[in-house]
């Protein structure tokens, strides 16, 4: 523990960033607290005067607020997912709890103890599509209603799950810790994550777990995670899994219980966008990619990711 705390203020000293992560972290988990605290910060930034969203934009907020969740239906085409698997295919993924696999681009040649497969962040925001996808006005309208200012995207993701790992690495309790509790991400005061299936999802390959409504009370309150068995007891009909061709595209709030499950057969492939009220500790700004197409994003909301690289660092900073 001791350790962990030092570890905590090292950082903290290091990058500002850390210390409001651990702040809010350890400030409260009451989501009424939170929520009030989120409004106050949402009130003194940028933006939160959305002139003319769509009844779609405002239809997904309301969700959002109530439920902690909202699919965004037709956002991502069929053709834009062959377009970001086709540029993935030269592309290698790496193992962050091991290291030692180095560099993987075939799905298939994956050791056995390995369980994700991360793409760098430089080749994930470069993928066709994928960040115009991210600044899309129904998602960004929708997001600064919820927000009550302009959101700021901190990080892009894209990972396998695989359904070959063998269970027999250091990490198997981990992993089967993790495949059997619910838990919530607690990066900023609010935070929205907005998630694409980039394979087909049915129910033995990995679909997405969301308990509906638990972003703002309801079974687990106060806590970060809670049993997946005691939720199948409690509030089963709560349970929203997300099953969906690739391309099915839903925002969430991830302060919600929420779990991937284990695939059974198969891979899956996902991505992921993390919007924040301020800058998180996790933020991609490291990444010197500015793809064209970025002339024509809000450059508050893309501040972090779009920095060329001499800049990368001043502007973490702001």
């Amino acid at each position: 523990m001791l350790a962990k705390a030092l570890r905590g203020v090292n950082r903290s000293l290091h990058d500002y960033r850390w210390f409001l992560y651990y702040l809010q972290r350890e400030m409260t988990l009451n989501p009424r607290h939170r929520e009030r605290i989120a409004a106050l910060i949402g009130h003194c930034l940028p933006g939160g005067n959305v002139a003319s969203p769509s009844e779609m934009s405002r239809a997904m907020a309301e969700k959002l607020k109530r439920h902690g969740f909202a699919m965004a239906d037709g956002l991502v085409s069929s053709q834009k997912v062959d377009d970001i698997r086709e540029y993935l295919e030269g592309q290698k993924f790496y193992d962050p709890r091991h290291p030692e696999m180095g560099g993987v681009s075939d799905p298939g040649e994956v050791p056995p103890t390995c369980y994700h497969g991360y793409y760098p962040d430089d080749v994930v925001v470069s993928a066709p599509h994928l960040m115009r996808i991210a600044n899309d006005p129904l998602i960004l309208d929708a997001l600064e209603l919820v927000f009550g200012s302009k959101p700021t995207i901190t990080t892009a993701l894209i990972w396998w799950l695989f359904s070959s790992y063998d269970f027999a690495d250091k990490e198997r309790e981990q992993f089967l810790w993790n495949t059997s509790n619910m838990h919530r991400d607690i990066d900023d005061w609010l935070q929205i994550k907005l998630f694409i299936y980039l394979t087909d999802v049915a129910e033995e390959t990995a679909p997405h777990l969301f308990l509906e409504g638990s972003h703002s009370g309801g079974p687990g309150a106060g806590k970060s995670t809670i049993p997946l068995d005691f939720v199948g007891k409690t509030c089963s009909e709560k349970v929203i899994a997300v099953h969906g061709k690739a391309g099915a595209a839903w925002l969430e709030n991830p302060f919600g219980f929420h779990l991937g499950k284990k695939p059974e057969t198969g891979n899956r492939l996902i991505a992921a966008i993390s919007y924040s009220l301020l800058p998180t500790p996790f933020t991609i700004g490291r990444t010197s990619v500015r793809p064209e197409e970025s002339k024509t994003f809000d450059p508050y909301v893309n501040r972090l990711w779009m920095a060329p690289n001499k800049d990368a660092q001043k502007n973490l900073a702001r």
